[in-house]
């Protein structure tokens, strides 16, 4: 997995495909989210917070960055479990 996410062909759009596919295991979006050169742009993120297998301290670390109502949106489509969502959005309305 560590070797395609390598690829100098590989693609933003290719990724996100990937993560969102309904084939998309717990180990691919965990290997997306730690990787240096995927994990740190926007759009990744997004789609890693519409996964169902994204950790706590991973989702809170990407909702961060993203404004409230983009995140109020990514998680209206998300399949991540309901106390992992609820707590993402009790955090963006505290933020300031």
């Amino acid at each position: 997995m560590q070797a395609a996410l390598e690829n100098p062909r590989l693609t933003e759009a290719l990724v996100i495909n990937a993560v969102l596919g309904r084939a998309a295991g717990a180990a691919l979006v965990q290997a997306v989210a730690r990787h240096a050169k995927w994990s740190p742009r926007r759009e990744i993120r997004a789609a890693l917070l519409r996964t169902s297998h994204l950790s706590l301290a991973r989702a809170l670390e990407f909702s961060r960055e993203i404004p409230a109502p983009l995140l109020e949106e990514v998680l209206a489509s998300s399949r991540l479990p309901a106390p992992i969502k609820a707590q993402l959005l009790r955090q963006s309305q505290q933020s300031p």
